[in-house]
């Protein structure tokens, strides 16, 4: 009886997703999102389709915090503002909040990041994106992929100028401290740091912190991503 409840209450979640996708977004791009996304996965021979609910327990505490499914960003949203980052940018390393099972990470991988890591709190998941990338890996020669599982919080950034990726994947103090140690980083020179920011839902936790937005893309005046960028002004 518990089993059927939560899956009621996980369809019900999603039901609540696709129709508020429908809202804002309307049947036709909704439905060409859906096709995108199957052929991203036939393309590269892997799954990122399946939303996956996040476990209460094992998420990061307090409001706002716990992102409920982890749903993929769009394929051709990502690669169109992947295009609009200077060439200088596939030279740093490209670090993936909530990376999920690694969509947007095979996406960077595709458009010549030579380093990439993924941060990915539950273990199923970031199991998926390792093997993911690993079985994509061996098309792109010389690229270097990790996943680490835990808190965002707590992960220690690479070192070097960075390309970073969210997709809503925490609020509240757990973004509001990422963005923090993001914006340390650089003011520290000559460092820079990139943002590719999808559905921000919180752009001002970034404004907050000294970054600006550089482009943003839009459908029907809702804002579907934007590029943030800082960099040390020493």
């Amino acid at each position: 009886m518990f089993a059927d409840s939560r899956l009621i209450q996980t369809l019900t979640k999603y039901l609540r997703f696709a129709r508020n996708h429908l809202r804002v977004h309307g049947l036709h791009y909704s439905i060409s999102l859906l096709g995108r996304e199957i052929i991203f996965d036939l393309t590269h021979r892997v799954e990122t389709i399946t939303p996956k609910e996040v476990n209460e327990h094992s998420a990061p505490q307090g409001p706002h915090d716990c992102a409920f499914q982890y749903q993929g960003a769009d394929p051709k949203l990502v690669n169109d503002l992947l295009e609009q980052l200077p060439h200088a940018a596939r030279q740093t390393t490209f670090v993936d909040y909530g990376c999920g099972k690694g969509r947007v990470l095979i996406l960077a991988a595709v458009h010549g990041f030579k380093k990439l890591v993924g941060v990915e709190l539950l273990k199923d998941l970031a199991s998926v994106c390792d093997e993911n990338l690993q079985r994509i890996i061996k098309r792109f020669p010389g690229t270097i992929c990790s996943v680490h599982q835990g808190d965002a919080a707590l992960f220690e950034l690479p070192k070097g100028e960075l390309t970073v990726f969210f997709y809503n994947p925490f609020s509240g103090k757990v973004l509001d401290s990422v963005v923090s140690r993001l914006s340390q980083r650089a003011d520290l020179a000559p460092q820079e740091v990139r943002v590719v920011y999808v559905n921000p839902m919180f752009l001002e936790v970034f404004e907050a912190h000294g970054f600006k937005v550089t482009y943003t893309m839009k459908h029907r005046g809702v804002p579907l991503g934007v590029l943030l960028e800082k960099r040390s002004s020493q």
